[in-house]
């Protein structure tokens, strides 16, 4: 029950070095941690949660972390889009307030 300890601090840096890194890395092995806490929770030999632990980690890694990364990355580019066409539009409102504004002093002075 010892070693739930160890494989909870394993759990929690590789999820820290993902928060810092943001690679989709370190993630899969955080991932496989959980699963060998909840392993090593069962009391089983020592070996175990280590096979576990790979057992989850490297297949998730080398089976989702592509598609994860193409799918954040288009996600990151939409909101970009998204982000450019608003400025665009809230630039065309103040042009428009400007020369309503021009316009206002033009008349005020007439």
């Amino acid at each position: 029950m010892e070693l739930i300890w160890i494989w909870l601090a394993i759990t929690c840096l590789a999820a820290a070095i993902e928060f810092v890194t943001l690679r989709l890395i370190a993630l899969w092995f955080a991932v496989g941690g959980l699963f060998a806490v909840i392993t090593e929770a069962f009391y089983v030999p020592f070996w175990a949660p280590i096979i576990v632990f790979f057992a989850i980690s490297i297949p998730l890694l080398l089976l989702l972390r592509k598609p994860t990364l193409n799918y954040v990355i288009a996600r990151n580019n939409k909101f970009e889009f998204e982000k450019k066409e608003r400025l665009k539009q809230l630039a065309e409102a103040m042009k428009k307030e400007e020369r309503a504004a021009k316009e206002q002093k033009v008349d005020e002075n007439k």
